[in-house]
């Protein structure tokens, strides 16, 4: 089973990202079936992991990739903005600013989902697919980048490669490691078993860090409700063997309520 990185920070052309900022990438890359190697990748491009000599936006703003305005995010998500720095005059228009780099993680995360539906990057393997599904010619519905799939394949994947021989075996740790966010929120959802008669399930609800037992579809319609009304969509549901590694996952970060949902 894969468990949370501890493996340090990681380096590139004189450049640091912390082991903290990793974890944050990583707990909002895998709401998304996003390799978490990738995106850091792509934020070295972007910003050289904010540094401020390179990104006054990726400094200032707390956005490594100039995420400009127009941009909204579902409400669940929690994540905090506002307008931030001008853009070039030649461009017009402003960059977002995100209250902390969280926000930003999250957001960016998003952005490149299935949720979103602008990119095709979710369960690529690869980092050569993953940028194709940034354009137009991997799926995309809009380029990522005016300068075209090809120029952007010739940074990616040579830059990629390179934080990859700096730092042995971490990228590979990172992609395999699991995060629950700093907030216990695990999500909101439910999940059935068998009961060990292996006659009937056991239905539970997960809502952040707390687990209720379902023990009747009245139960069950009510916390799916409860989900809509919070979330804006319908509550995933999960159907998992007993004793499986998805389960012991859940409640080592759950806790079961007594109280009656």
């Amino acid at each position: 089973m894969s468990a949370d990185y501890n493996s340090g920070s990681l380096v590139n052309a004189g450049k640091t990202i912390s082991e903290q900022n990793i974890n944050r990438i990583i707990q909002h890359s895998k709401k998304y079936q996003l390799k978490p190697s990738f995106l850091i990748a792509q934020m070295f491009i972007e910003s050289h992991w904010g540094d401020p000599n390179i990104s006054i936006v990726g400094s200032i703003d707390n956005n490594w990739s100039g995420i400009s305005e127009p941009f909204t995010a579902p409400p669940d998500l929690g994540i905090r903005i506002r307008r931030g720095s001008a853009k070039p005059t030649n461009e017009g228009g402003y960059y977002v600013h995100f209250n902390t780099l969280d926000d930003y993680f999250s957001a960016y995360a998003f952005l490149l989902s299935n949720r979103n539906g602008i990119y095709k990057v979710e369960g690529k393997s690869t980092i050569e697919d993953f940028c194709k599904g940034l354009f137009r010619v991997g799926g995309a519905k809009a380029d990522y980048a005016a300068s075209g799939y090809q120029h952007y394949l010739s940074m990616l994947v040579p830059t990629y490669n390179a934080i990859k021989k700096q730092n042995p075996n971490k990228l590979e740790a990172i992609d395999t490691s699991t995060i629950t966010n700093e907030r216990n929120e695990f999500g909101m959802f439910i999940y059935y078993q068998p009961q060990a008669s292996g006659t009937a399930n056991d239905i539970y609800g997960v809502w952040g860090n707390k687990r209720f037992h379902l023990n009747n579809m009245d139960k069950v319609g009510h916390f799916k409700n409860m989900v809509k009304g919070a979330t804006g969509i319908d509550c995933k549901e999960y159907q998992w063997e007993r004793g499986s590694e998805q389960i012991k996952t859940v409640e080592s970060f759950t806790e079961l309520q007594k109280t009656v949902i």
